[in-house]
């Protein structure tokens, strides 16, 4: 129930006790005073008959006795019944039969009681007459100041009824004014709860609640501005969390990069210094081989196992070259060049060995920048990366896409090529090791796991970068990095 209906209840309640309570004691009252004035007048009535009947008693004259009772009993109104009484007999009475017993057994010998008779309540008033000689005994009818008594009840509980009416009707009208403006300060609070911070209360004159909804406005006023601001410092902290966590995960990359860096960098310096003294001998072997093939003759028999080993030690040049590019020890022709015509050359010529089931697609951006590059290592990465695309969208094939884009990036231009298949992808834990040399997710024999390292040093040796995203199922992309001329 609402603290309005419990107050308006509690209120009318409490008028309605108030007036209950007063109609009591009024009727009690005027019960009481109505017994007062019944008595005082039969009392009233005795005395005077007292008085008349003095010179009757003394000369025993029963019949101016009789006639002095029934006057009396024949003017005064409400008179029921009078009688002399001396020394125990009865001298004289209005009753047609004689004096009841009954009624001369409970009949006081002086003052006034209350009688209850077949015919009604009445009032005996007994008044000694010469000093106790007689006793003159009247009875009073009681119903018509009761009923007078009860008319006047009546009228004041008609009258309280109306005062009740009346003030619960004004406690509940001064109920209803009070408590509108604390259900105001009410749905206020609760819409500022609900995160409305529009709403105020209406402070209304210049009583207690005004001065309450003003006050409260005022509260409301400082809570949004603390609101407010606390709302600006979680916006801050959030940003501030946000940056910290990002350069967290900047250091946690570019610690990646660099062991990674580090651990190529080793792994390299090992390749490069056994593919130098690798190299060298089979120099010396195929320049041994190649001079016997000519004093021999090709058409001799042995010539035939003479270019045997030509063409494995040119296949060992060819994978020395790649340890050699990948340890950074090549020496590099850079020139200027635009990388689009690079694209589109290399394009060209490797769309016939792609095979029919890739379709090569070009897109080449008009605002990439010249860089400064050694055509031939950057197409033999490309061609080292379309090869490997191929192979991965083997054997349904797919779209091999090459682009161009231009990239700022640490405060300079950066030219962008794009090789992006449709191919199976690349799993997540081999991500960080498909740059390491000899790595392969190849089939033994078909892969050296040089060709990405290989790329991987040729682009670092131009100053870039070579970056892989892949998603299995979905295919594979990677981006070359190089900086702008």
């Amino acid at each position: 129930m609402k603290l309005r209906h419990r107050l308006e209840l509690g209120a009318v309640g409490l008028v309605l006790a108030v007036g209950v309570a007063w109609v009591a004691l009024t009727a009690l009252s005027v019960r009481r005073e109505f017994g007062r004035e019944t008595d005082l007048r039969a009392m009233t009535v005795a005395r005077h008959l007292a008085r008349e009947v003095a010179d009757p008693v003394l000369t025993e004259n029963r019949f101016r006795l009789g006639m002095l009772l029934s006057e009396a009993r024949e003017k005064e109104p409400g008179v029921r019944y009078a009688y002399v009484e001396r020394d125990g007999a009865v001298l004289a009475h209005t009753f047609e039969a004689g004096v009841p017993e009954a009624l001369r057994s409970v009949a006081p010998s002086a003052g006034t009681r209350r009688l209850r008779t077949p015919e009604g309540e009445v009032v005996h008033a007994a008044q000694p007459v010469l000093d106790g000689l007689a006793v003159v005994h009247v009875g009073l009818d009681a119903a018509p100041l009761g009923a007078a008594a009860r008319a006047l009840t009546l009228q004041t509980v008609g009258l309280a009824g109306l005062v009740v009416l009346g003030a619960g009707l004004l406690a509940v009208f001064l109920v209803a004014r009070v408590m509108r403006p604390l259900e105001g300060l009410t749905a206020v609070a609760e819409a500022v709860t609900a995160g409305d911070w529009s709403r105020r209360p209406e402070a209304r004159g210049t009583g207690e609640v005004a001065r309450l909804a003003d006050a409260f406005g005022r509260m409301l006023d400082r809570l949004e501005e603390s609101h407010r601001r606390l709302e600006d410092a979680n916006v801050e902290l959030e940003r501030e969390i946000e940056a910290h966590r990002q350069a967290e995960e900047r250091n946690r990359v570019l610690q990646e990069q660099l062991l990674r860096a580090q651990r190529l960098e080793a792994v390299g310096q090992l390749a490069g210094g056994i593919a130098h003294e690798f190299n060298n001998l089979l120099a010396a072997m195929l320049s041994a081989a190649e001079l016997a093939i000519r004093r021999l003759g090709s058409d001799h028999p042995e010539a035939r196992r003479l270019q045997t080993i030509v063409e494995a030690a040119e296949r060992g040049g060819a994978l020395t070259r790649r340890l050699l590019a990948f340890s950074q020890r090549q020496v590099l022709v850079k020139r200027r060049l635009d990388p689009n015509r690079l694209l589109e050359e290399t394009a060209a010529l490797l769309a016939p060995t792609l095979g029919e089931a890739v379709r090569l697609e070009v897109r080449a951006e008009g605002r990439v920048p010249l860089v400064r590059a050694d055509p031939e290592q950057i197409r033999q990465v490309l061609v080292s990366l379309a090869t490997n695309a191929r192979d991965a969208m083997a054997p349904g094939g797919g779209r091999l896409l090459f682009a161009t884009r231009r990239v700022e990036a640490e405060g300079r231009e950066w030219a962008e090529i794009e090789v992006t298949d449709e191919g199976k992808g690349i799993p997540p834990g081999d991500l960080d090791r498909i740059f390491d040399p000899f790595f392969t997710t190849k089939e033994v024999g078909k892969g050296t796991g040089l060709g990405l390292a290989a790329a991987y040093g040729i682009v670092q040796q131009h100053g870039g970068d070579l970056r892989v995203e892949s998603a299995l199922g979905k295919g594979t992309t990677f981006r070359i990095l190089l900086p702008g001329a």
